[in-house]
């Protein structure tokens, strides 16, 4: 219980009560019957107070009781102004309650109590009138917490005439938390749980009252908790933090492991038999009988390695059986080890015992079978200094980290600590121990998880600095782990290192050519490795097949292969001629902020937005101005990310609607970023994500706030800003806005809004939106950020610039690789070759490109006339970005004959070596790998094609940083117009777009090409006057 009952002189705060409750100075603790204050525990509160006003001769109503109490009170001889003296009572407040001009309030209720004492009434005779119960019974509460919560304070104020900050200090908290608590502006967090507790012993509720309305269960038995081991491990741990106050971090220290582990648990993911001994361990920790848990799994409940032999063919013998058991097979276990079968069941039968070659193999043979690790290596009688020079765990590499600055000691050191932290981080972000080999994270494939674990900082709104120095501490270890397999004996060449294993294996029996079968790859290919001819990316997998087959360490052979230089000079090249936006952009890489992920009740009203953009018909009472049109998939080909929002309920594709979704994820990921960042391109209003609702488009303040947030980073407004603010104005606008006839959205801000209210809150903010954009319009503020000519500066300035093309054309064909060597590499080579030679011939926006279609039957897009030969495009106006503008006609237009011969070689040669060929009609192709797989029969995404584009131009064209597909389309209009200075007509049906579009954005003419048309035009006239003058 409280110690708020136990003072028996508990003082009243008579201020928060108003002037109508300053009389109300009379404690429970203090009055003669306090005890009754305390009725029988579990009895019925409101059948005590009936059965009390029954058994007094009073009136029903508490005024008029009141009054005949007074009076035979009087007639006693007795002296009401000494009650009110003694009580601490007004005249004039028990003279409105004597006679019904008032009615005391709940808070009253000690005076009403001594009232009945003093006038030598029945206790309840008063109280029972007005209502107050000393005692809520549970099903009179609401299943509401917010409800429960106030009814009960409210009650316990009655009783105590304490108030709510008494009550709030109690219980360990504060009274501006306990109000949002009981306004339902609130909900307690797990965190908040041991207060729920509090409060509940002191509200003087049966335990689990308020618990129970917050979803808990609070009954302490074990039957009633699901079968499922995650549910199960879920509940228990809410138990254990409501019964201890720790955390979940707090139970992690105490069995040993990390956050993420019993996280994943949670979720779902089954722990292996190695994590038996935790897993009682944390079965200890939750205070259950042991198996409450492990049994939920299936295991034994025994630690894992109590009940097999000690031999290493037994203990292996023992998985084995328990692994075929599950019905799984030892054939591809054996060969996901790159082990034969047979050599498995010679070590299962004793018939072999592996060498301390195979100790990485047998590392990996225990994780495989669900062994803890060491349970078959401790087996192994192999000498510790053999063994160590195939293992690197990280309890090595920071031993020879701390060892190399002078012992243990040096941990103090903070940059010694700096990098000891950001190793322990990383492992802990992949759920990585100190015994586990190193080769998991810091081998193959680093990159790409250093990336990840960066983005997750950087999700998490770590500054910029503490993010460049965690990679920078990350590569260190890296670096370390590498020194350390180069220097595991073998020569640091990976030929030499691969031919010094090859004579190891050959002792034992084993001959190259056998290896070479074994990992899949060609006589001359091994040869040529061991010779010093440098693997391919192809073939680079294999490298990891050779190295298990090899019996070493994971990364040993891979981490002594070259580093490609493939395009290293092209990016360096690309990096020195960089535009200012390209520079801009590269440095705002660092700050991303897009919400890519919408939580459910967001990607809800974002659904139905979508519904209401793309439906062909609208419910009655709901408008719209216009709609989002959608394709089908196959003639879209979006990107993943475009594919995430523009994608409808009927698997069509709109792109508005993906626009539309990229500018929400900006929004909204700028309202989800800290408002406490010290870098201000992360700065942003510090919502939490289940705050997040279409309903804040409703406010300006918030908007602007957003688009000040985007002229930081992008150095102005732009066309991006225009499209944010039409966007917003859409959802808000009068009579047909979608915010605007959905007023339920309302009720969803803080506080809420009446429909009428939410009406005014858009019209107000859409006016607001309005008057903005003329404000920007008026003053000239919108500028491109983006100009398309400034990697095309040089090119546009010569009087041809269409020899650029030339001699890109020129270039890609006198780099063809060979085709006899490297065919994949060809087909990729001639798919990128034919994408320039016929956008250059027909420069189309490049997505048509990546739908473009081929039959054999002629019904494609590219197809052949029959009788003449000639190759034709055609494409339905439904194909184009402007369907309804110069694309309103059916396209089919010829292309030249120089370009025939190099369509037919593609096609018969090179693109059935690409992903898809044989399932899809799509003439442009990915490379066959795992992304390809999933979606052979896709189109190939149109920024792919882009960027290859930009590969090339960077890599041919002299002091070109690279330009793109719409790059082409400028290079083409400016040659033309510059030669032909009337040909805008030309090159708008060259472009297939209209006038307007290409007097505004394809006309990069300068005055000295005007000069030169001029020029001639003079020369001419001079010419002709000299001719008449010699004439006459």
């Amino acid at each position: 219980m409280s110690s708020i009952f136990a003072s028996p002189n508990c003082p009243v705060n008579h201020d928060r009560y108003g002037d109508d409750d300053m009389d109300n100075n009379f404690g429970p603790a203090t009055h003669p019957n306090a005890a009754e204050y305390r009725l029988q525990e579990g009895g019925d509160q409101r059948q005590y107070l009936a059965d009390q006003a029954l058994i007094d001769d009073l009136p029903a109503s508490f005024h008029e009781a009141l009054d005949e109490s007074i009076r035979r009170f009087q007639a006693q001889g007795g002296s009401f102004a000494g009650v009110l003296s003694r009580l601490g009572l007004s005249t004039h407040t028990a003279y409105s309650w004597r006679n019904g001009k008032a009615t005391p309030r709940v808070v009253s209720c000690p005076s009403v109590r001594g009232l009945e004492e003093e006038l030598g009434v029945p206790s309840g005779s008063l109280t029972g009138r007005l209502g107050f119960r000393l005692r809520i019974p549970d099903e009179d509460i609401p299943e509401d917490f917010h409800a429960a919560l106030d009814m009960l304070a409210k009650n316990w104020r009655a009783i105590t005439g304490l108030g709510f900050s008494d009550l709030a200090t109690s219980c360990g908290t504060d009274t501006e938390r306990l109000y949002k608590w009981r306004s339902g502006q609130g909900k307690p967090g797990i965190k908040a749980l041991p207060i729920i507790s509090s409060l509940e012993e002191a509200l003087d509720s049966p335990h689990g009252t308020l618990l129970k309305r917050l979803g808990f269960k609070v009954d302490d038995g074990l039957d009633h908790l699901p079968d499922d081991f995650g549910k199960a491990l879920t509940e228990l741990i809410d138990r254990y933090r409501i019964a201890t106050g720790n955390s979940q971090r707090d139970l992690c220290e105490a069995i040993g492991t990390f956050d993420a582990v019993l996280l994943r648990w949670r979720k779902g993911l089954k722990p292996g038999v190695q994590s038996i001994p935790m897993l009682t361990d944390l079965e200890k920790a939750l205070n259950v009988p042991l198996g409450t848990l492990v049994g939920r799994l299936g295991y034994e409940i025994t630690r894992a390695n109590d009940y097999l032999p000690d031999s290493f063919s037994g203990a292996l013998n023992a998985l084995a059986i328990r692994y075929k058991s599950t019905g799984k097979s030892l054939q591809p276990l054996a060969a996901s080890l790159g082990i034969m079968e047979s050599t498995l069941y010679s070590w299962r039968y004793g018939k072999a015992v592996p060498s301390a070659a195979k100790y990485s193999t047998v590392c990996n043979l225990e994780a495989l079978l669900g062994a803890p690790a060491g349970t078959l290596v401790d087996r192994l009688d192999l000498e510790s200094n053999e063994a160590s020079s195939w293992s690197h765990t990280f309890r090595d590499l920071r031993k020879r980290y701390l060892l190399s600055k002078g012992g243990v000691s040096a941990r103090k050191i903070p940059a010694v600590k700096n990098r000891l932290t950001a190793l322990k981080r990383f492992m802990e972000s992949f759920e990585a121990s100190k015994s586990d080999n190193a080769v998991v994270l810091l081998g193959p494939g680093f990159k790409d998880r250093l990336e990840n674990h960066l983005e997750m900082l950087r999700n998490a709104g770590r500054a910029h600095q503490t993010v460049k120095d965690r990679a920078s501490h990350l590569n260190f270890w890296h670096d370390l782990y590498r020194d350390t397999v180069i220097g595991d004996g073998l020569p640091e060449s990976f030929s030499e290192a691969l031919r010094a294993l090859l004579i190891k294996r050959s002792r034992e029996g084993v001959t190259q050519e056998e290896i070479g079968r074994r990992v899949g790859v060609s006589p001359a290919t091994f040869g040529g490795w061991c010779k010093g001819v440098a693997a391919s990316l192809r073939s680079r997998p294999k490298i990891a097949v050779l190295e298990k087959e090899l019996g070493v360490q994971e990364g040993t052979l891979e981490m002594r292969l070259p580093k490609r230089q493939a395009k290293k000079k092209v990016a360096e090249k690309k990096r020195g001629l960089a535009t200012p936006y390209r520079k801009k952009a590269r440095g705002l890489r660092d700050y991303p902020y897009g919400l890519r992920h919408f939580p459910p009740t967001l990607e809800k009203e974002w659904s139905d937005l979508k519904k209401y953009k793309t439906a062909a018909f609208l419910p009655p009472g709901i408008e719209r101005n216009t709609s989002w049109s959608s394709v089908d998939l196959s003639r879209a080909a979006p990107s993943s990310i475009e594919l995430e929002r523009g994608i409808l309920d009927d698997g069509k594709y709109s792109a508005s609607a993906a626009i539309s979704g990229q500018n929400l994820q900006r929004f909204f990921g700028y309202l989800i970023l800290p408002n406490d960042c010290s870098e201000p391109k992360l700065c942003g209003e510090g919502l939490a994500k289940e705050d997040l609702t279409l309903s804040l488009f409703s406010r300006f303040d918030v908007i602007h706030r957003f688009l000040e947030f985007k002229r930081l980073r992008s150095g102005g407004y732009n066309t991006d800003t225009e499209n944010f603010l039409g966007f917003a104005a859409m959802l808000l606008a009068k009579d047909v806005g979608f915010l605007w006839q959905h007023p339920e959205y309302g009720q969803k801000l803080s506080p809420s809004l009446s429909p009428d209210e939410w009406r005014s809150a858009c019209e107000e903010c859409h006016k607001e939106i309005r008057r903005f954009e003329k404000s920007l319009k008026k003053g000239n503020h919108v500028k491109q950020t983006r100009d398309p000519k400034d990697p095309l500066q040089g090119i546009l300035a010569r009087t041809h610039p269409m020899e650029a093309l030339l001699e890109l054309i020129e270039g890609m064909e006198n780099s063809r690789p060979s085709e006899k060597r490297a065919p994949i590499k060809l087909a990729l080579h001639m798919r990128d070759e034919l994408v320039v030679k016929m956008i250059t011939a027909n420069p189309l926006r490049i997505k048509m490109f990546s739908i473009m279609t081929w039959r054999e039957n002629g019904s494609g897009n590219l197809y052949q006339n029959k009788e003449t030969g000639e190759w034709r495009l055609r494409f339905s106006p439904s194909d184009f970005k402007n369907e309804h503008g110069a694309a309103k006609d059916p396209y089919d237009m010829g292309l030249p004959e120089r370009l025939w011969p190099d369509i037919e070689d593609y096609l018969k040669n090179h693109r059935p070596n690409l992903a898809g060929a044989d399932i899809c009609d799509y003439v442009f192709r990915p490379a066959l790998n795992a992304n390809s797989e999933k979606n052979k029969a896709a189109p190939i995404i149109p920024k792919r094609l882009s960027l290859k584009i930009d590969e090339w131009s960077a890599a041919i064209l002299p002091d070109c940083p690279g330009f793109g597909p719409h790059g082409v389309r400028h290079i083409i209009a400016t040659d033309y117009l510059k030669n032909n200075p009337n040909g805008y007509q030309v090159v708008a049906h060259i472009l297939h777009d209209k006038l307007e579009t290409v007097l505004k954005n394809y006309a990069h003419l300068q005055v000295a090409d005007g000069f030169r048309f001029f020029s001639a035009y003079q020369n001419g006239v001079i010419d002709n006057y000299n001719k008449k003058s010699e004439a006459a």
